[in-house]
């Protein structure tokens, strides 16, 4: 999966979603991989688990940094268009 995508895009999903996310985050966490990581916050969908990662920074488990491995988009098109953009790096 990490080595055919370009990009990876988190939709609303379940235990399966999580896990390949916190896969491909831990992997740019660990300098593995160099690809984009967005999340489609559909209806305020990751609210919750971004104010967790927060809250995980804030408690010192984890680095501030490790914030900026991903971004938080409400709308698909804006989504989008940072991806187009990232690929033309």
């Amino acid at each position: 999966m990490t080595e055919r995508s370009d990009a990876f895009v988190i939709t609303p999903g379940g235990l399966g979603t999580y896990d390949e996310l916190f896969e491909v985050l831990t992997l740019k966490h660990l300098g593995l991989l160099d690809k984009p990581i967005a999340f489609l916050n559909t209806k305020c969908y990751f609210n919750q688990l971004e104010a967790a990662m927060a809250h995980t920074a804030d408690c010192g488990f984890m680095s501030g940094n490790d914030l900026q491995l991903y971004r938080m988009f409400d709308q698909a098109d804006i989504l989008l268009d940072y991806l187009e953009q990232a690929g033309q790096k």
